[in-house]
């Protein structure tokens, strides 16, 4: 096949297909793996939000030498020198999609979404624990009717905001002149702050709706580390 050829052939599919973009990035890796999912024309195929969405970031990060200084030499080894990082990271939280949980396009592959019936949004007034019960309406969906992929587009419901701050304290010890031995001490989510995780957002399951999961809670560790 000749190139113009594959080129009309595209655009021929094109025409009746969307090609959706879908990011993923899995655990323990760096980067973006882009997979293409073709979809017949449908609300789906509208803009949507890329998965590391935010809508509002703030991040600060600082190094604080401590003023601490004595006049003995063996106790300003000891107790001067020391310096305090921090980072702070207040941000929106993150985009999700809600799928149906059922093969009602008879297609055979899952990602199939619900139809929407009403605005799903509850009031923002409302306690943690209710939110964590219910973080939107879930009568607002029910399950896409049979032959058709859903009228939910992709990311257009929003989890919980996170804010996290993370505390270091540290000192270097010289032993020699190349050689010398860091003491840190490590607070991640000094503010033991409560991050809440993306809700369920499968249309099939008993918890649809509902936030199970948490960010790390308060973390602190103690490091030595080996300059040379």
């Amino acid at each position: 096949m000749r190139g113009q050829e594959v080129v009309n052939l595209v655009t021929r599919i094109a025409s009746q297909f969307c090609i959706e973009s879908i990011e993923m990035m899995p655990a323990g890796r760096i980067g973006v793996d882009l997979v293409l999912k073709v979809l017949p024309r449908s609300p789906q195929c509208l803009d949507h939000l890329f998965n590391l969405d935010h809508t509002h970031v703030f991040t600060a990060s600082w190094l604080w030498e401590l003023p601490v200084r004595f006049d003995q030499r063996s106790v300003n080894a000891l107790i001067g020198g020391w310096n305090l990082t921090g980072i702070l990271a207040i941000q929106t939280g993150y985009p999700f999609t809600v799928t149906s949980g059922v093969d009602n396009a008879r297609t055979g592959t899952g990602g199939q979404r619900p139809d929407q019936l009403k605005d799903w949004r509850l009031p923002d007034d409302r306690s943690r624990g209710e939110k964590v019960l219910l973080w939107f309406d879930p009568t607002a969906f029910v399950v896409n009717a049979l032959g058709t992929y859903g009228t939910v587009g992709r990311n257009s419901l929003r989890g919980p905001g996170s804010t996290t701050l993370n505390l270091g304290l540290h000192k270097d010890f010289p032993i020699r002149e190349s050689l010398k031995v860091q003491f840190r001490f490590e607070t991640f989510n000094a503010l033991n702050n409560v991050n809440l995780g993306l809700p369920n957002g499968n249309r099939s399951s008993n918890t649809f709706g509902r936030i199970t999961t948490a960010g790390d809670p308060r973390i602190l560790q103690f490091a030595l580390r080996v300059v040379f």
